[in-house]
Formats: structure tokens, C-alpha cells, sequence
């Protein structure tokens, strides 16, 4: 269900970590944390604590490879404008029926080491279906950041976008959030220097944290 980590041969820079490879799902999402997968029923943006955080959703929807299957995906760096782009081409969704599947997404997702931003780009594409009961959630476009707490949703569940339509995320030029991010400062002194202790003697471990 997913191939990775895939080196980049650039760094992009992404909510407030930087990163040089990427994982390729094959239910249309890209990750730059080593997920697992990402299945039907897909989960809104942002969504914390869910199957996945840190990854982008051009089509996020119940899409299918396989042996006797159309369609594939690639990737490749453009070195020369320092880009990394993935490509979806006729790639169908999945249905219980036969033959199996229906329809074809041609779809890529363009990343710009130059300013950090994100253009998805549709050629053709259809809403997907799938087993999902209640609530249905079939088809997710946006991104997601490293907590699960932060993103930009685009679509859930819209029809399908538009032949030749594109979404493009601008890496914001003065970055407003504060983020609490906890880190130790020191441990046991002020210096960080080590202390000995009897072995059986119980000790107190003191230890100061800083954003």
C-alpha cells in the first residue's frame, strides 16, 4: 500500500521541519513520516491522533494498483528548478464489483525546494467510492502537519476537481504560530555534569525544560 522512504535529492521544508525523502501511498497521499497506510474510511484534515500526520493528500481516495490494473505512479527531481514531483497517471479506484475497479485520476504533486510550496495539478479525475458506511468519507484533498492538530483542508467528499485545475500551498512569508515544543535543558546540575551515587541509594534525577 505505500513505497519509501524515496529520496528526494533536495530538502523541502514543511510546517517546521525540513525533510529529503518521502513515502508513496497508493491511496493518494504522500507522507514525510515512514505511515504504514492510510485506508478507507479516510480521515478529515487535521485529524489528531489518526492513521498518519506529516503528509499531504493530492487524492486521497480508495485507489487501486495491482496486477491487470491500469495505471501507475512515478516520481522524479527536477534538479535543474530543485523540484520533486509525483505523478498518478490513470490510475482507477477500487469497487467490489467487477472487474475490480472504475474510472481513471491522473493527478501530481509538484514540491518547490526554491520556496517550500505545494501545487497539486489535475488532468482528470473522479470522486471515489468505497466500503465506508457512516460517516462516508471517500475522497480527502489538503495537507496535514506533524501533530495531527494543524492543516489546510481543501475538499471532503466534493465532486471531483475539474480537468486541468490546480491547488497551490504558499509557504507563508512570516510565520505567526507559536508552538510549545518542550525540550530538556539541563539534567542533574546546571552544567550538565555528571554525579556518582551509591548504588543502592535512591536519587532524585532533577531536570529543567525550556521551549
Amino acid at each position: 500500500n505505500s513505497v519509501g522512504m524515496i529520496p528526494m535529492g533536495m530538502s523541502f521544508h514543511y510546517y517546521w521541519g525540513d525533510f529529503n525523502a518521502l513515502k508513496i501511498g497508493s491511496n493518494g497521499w504522500l507522507g514525510f513520516d515512514n505511515i504504514g497506510n492510510i485506508a478507507s474510511c479516510f480521515p478529515s484534515i487535521p485529524t489528531a491522533g489518526g492513521a498518519g500526520d506529516n503528509f499531504l493528500a493530492p487524492l486521497m481516495s480508495d485507489l487501486i494498483f495491482g496486477p491487470g490494473v491500469p495505471g501507475a505512479a512515478y516520481y522524479k527531481h527536477d534538479a535543474v528548478n530543485n523540484r520533486f514531483i509525483v505523478s498518478y497517471i490513470g490510475v482507477p479506484h477500487w469497487q467490489a464489483a467487477a472487474p475490480g475497479y472504475f474510472g481513471i485520476s491522473t493527478f501530481q504533486v509538484i514540491l518547490s525546494g526554491a520556496d517550500s510550496s505545494i501545487t497539486f495539478q489535475y488532468q482528470n479525475s473522479n470522486l471515489g467510492g468505497g466500503p465506508c458506511l457512516t460517516p462516508t468519507v471517500n475522497q480527502v484533498i489538503g495537507i496535514e502537519g506533524p501533530t495531527g492538530t494543524l492543516g489546510l483542508s481543501h475538499s471532503i467528499n466534493l465532486a471531483a476537481p475539474n480537468a486541468n485545475y490546480a491547488v497551490k500551498f504558499i509557504y507563508p512569508p512570516v510565520v505567526l504560530i507559536q508552538i510549545q515544543d518542550l525540550t530538556p535543558f539541563w539534567t542533574l546540575n546546571t552544567g550538565n555534569k555528571a554525579q556518582f551515587y551509591y548504588t543502592n541509594a535512591a536519587a532524585s534525577i532533577p531536570v529543567n525544560v525550556k521551549n
